[in-house]
Formats: C-alpha cells, sequence, structure tokens
C-alpha cells in the first residue's frame, strides 16, 4: 500500500454537511415513524420529528415544524432511534 492510502486511512472522517445530515434524519423518521432522538449536548436532549437545513445550519423540531432548534456543533452532534442505535449522518 502506498503511503497516501495509509496516510488517508487514519485521518478522521469529515463532518457531516447540514443538507445529508437533515436528509438522513427525514428519511430515517419517515422509514420508521418513530422520530430520532438528540444523543449529546451539542445537539440538545429530546425527541425530533423533522430536520431542515436554513441559512446552512442543520434545525431540528420537536413538535412536528411548530418550533425550530438550531444545532450550531454539527460535527459533535449525535442522534439515535427508538432503540438506541446511533443514526450515522
Amino acid at each position: 500500500m502506498n503511503k497516501e492510502k495509509e496516510l488517508a486511512r487514519h485521518r478522521p472522517a469529515p463532518a457531516p454537511g447540514a443538507t445529508r445530515a437533515a436528509r438522513r434524519l427525514n428519511d430515517h423518521h419517515l422509514r420508521t415513524c418513530a422520530g430520532f432522538y438528540a444523543s449529546n449536548a451539542a445537539a440538545g436532549g429530546g425527541r425530533y420529528f423533522g430536520a431542515r437545513v436554513r441559512a446552512g445550519k442543520l434545525e431540528i423540531t420537536p413538535d412536528f415544524g411548530e418550533t425550530w432548534q438550531t444545532v450550531e456543533d454539527l460535527a459533535g452532534a449525535a442522534f439515535h432511534d427508538h432503540n438506541g442505535r446511533r443514526i450515522h449522518l
């Protein structure tokens, strides 16, 4: 294996984009009809039912679109489903 490929294997993964994260969270909600949960302080706590992107930032809603909360640190945010399995953004 050449040196460049070896170095690339050990680099941390880039932070997910807000659009990709919103799409994955919404797809998960539609597939399971169970919402998703924020797993750490970066995303806040609680159960959420939708995601969108506004001004380049991910926003999530705990009440089907009445209010939206901005996820400031998308790289540090973690989400899981109702069974505790991580949702990979």
